[in-house]
């Protein structure tokens, strides 16, 4: 009786998650760790020359001959329609890496996000109401290598996952409309999960003013052993932030002197969520993303010199054609972003993101600040 009833409760988390997260929050699915990266729209995966590639792209942590210590927080609300569904979140990375220019390894800890989401009682038979608090947890230890000959860099992390999701003061309405309550209920998982990347100059400029870059990453996750009831492997497959995914892209850096560079990046990532027999298929979406980054040396009174960055960024996000997760909208976005530092020492970003949410009978709109500091040594 009590198994019944836990499953039935985890049951009621995912749908009010589901539910939130399709009204409009300051969405997990999207949430980029690095101020920087999450500036340029996301579309960082083939520049990763920061310690936020621990994320995107671990091959981008090796070459730099510096020791990296990196803080990244990031605060997001989210609004749906009328009110009916708020969230709140925060996001952090804390860290840091030793590279040479031939290795580079390092430990991180990542919480791409803890949302509280609060539904209101939509008074529709089918719907869920109440306080949902969600939060996913990482350690992460990143390997890199570098093939000068083939311009080539290899990179992979091994991570430690969890994912806990809270519920308070939930109700759902049934089919009948009648108004079923649960007290206070925790579910936890711990997994295991990992990422392999790389980063391939595909043109370098005979005095390195020019080059193309290509960049790959290969993101999967491990379930814990044993069977699990369905409503369970949902919470497994839905709120774990990288599921099965593959992403790609290509930038594009120009030196216009030796105290301006520009920086252009596209990108594509395809997840896949594993399939569920409640959905029947498999489920997953496509997020298109690009960036762009111009810098600047300037003298401050001919003693300090300085780069500023300004930095901008566009995505777009939508399930697969046919795709069967019922409660995933077409996400759009956009990024601005300012930076102030020393390259070789030391690094200031804040940025900012606004994502609107529409289709699946779903809207709403989130808002994300973001800042970074990353000491060089």
């Amino acid at each position: 009786m009590r198994k019944g009833k836990r499953h039935s409760l985890t049951g009621v988390l995912v749908l009010a998650l589901s539910l939130a997260a399709g009204r409009g929050t300051a969405t997990p699915f999207v949430n980029e760790p690095g101020a920087r990266s999450a500036a340029m729209g996301g579309a960082f995966l083939a520049v990763a020359d920061d310690a936020s590639a621990v994320w995107h792209n671990p091959a981008g942590l090796v070459g730099r001959e510096k020791a990296e210590l990196a803080v990244d927080w990031s605060r997001g609300v989210g609004f749906g329609p009328k009110g009916k569904a708020r969230s709140a979140g925060n996001g952090l990375l804390v860290g840091g890496s030793g590279s040479t220019q031939s290795m580079s390894s390092g430990l991180f800890y990542i919480r791409p996000y803890r949302v509280d989401y609060t539904l209101a009682d939509a008074g529709r038979s089918g719907t869920a109401s109440g306080k949902v608090s969600q939060t996913f947890d990482q350690l992460s230890v990143p390997y890199a290598v570098n093939l000068h000959s083939y311009g080539l860099k290899l990179g992979l992390t091994a991570d430690i996952t969890r994912v806990s999701v809270a519920g308070n003061d939930l109700a759902y309405r049934t089919a009948g409309n009648d108004l079923r309550t649960f007290p206070r209920s925790t579910t936890e998982k711990i997994g295991l999960a990992g990422s392999l990347g790389l980063l391939w100059d595909l043109y370098r400029g005979p005095m390195r003013e020019r080059t193309v870059r290509l960049g790959g990453v290969l993101r999967t996750s491990a379930t814990s052993r044993g069977r699990l009831h369905p409503s369970e492997k949902a919470v497994k497959e839905v709120l774990r932030n990288r599921p099965k995914s593959l992403g790609l892209g290509v930038a594009w850096e120009e030196y216009l002197s030796a105290l301006r560079h520009f920086t252009a990046s596209l990108q594509l990532d395809i997840h896949q969520w594993a399939t569920n027999a409640a959905w029947g298929a498999k489920a997953g979406y496509r997020t298109l993303k690009a960036g762009v980054e111009y810098a600047h040396v300037k003298d401050f009174r001919a003693t300090v010199p300085l780069e500023l960055s300004y930095r901008a960024g566009v995505w777009r996000s939508r399930p697969f054609q046919g795709s069967s997760y019922p409660f995933w909208p077409t996400e759009r976005g956009i990024s601005l972003g300012f930076g102030v530092g020393e390259r070789r020492d030391f690094q200031l970003d804040i940025g900012v993101r606004y994502s609107s949410y529409s289709g699946a009978g779903f809207g709403g709109d989130a808002f994300t600040f973001q800042t970074g500091f990353v000491r060089r040594y």
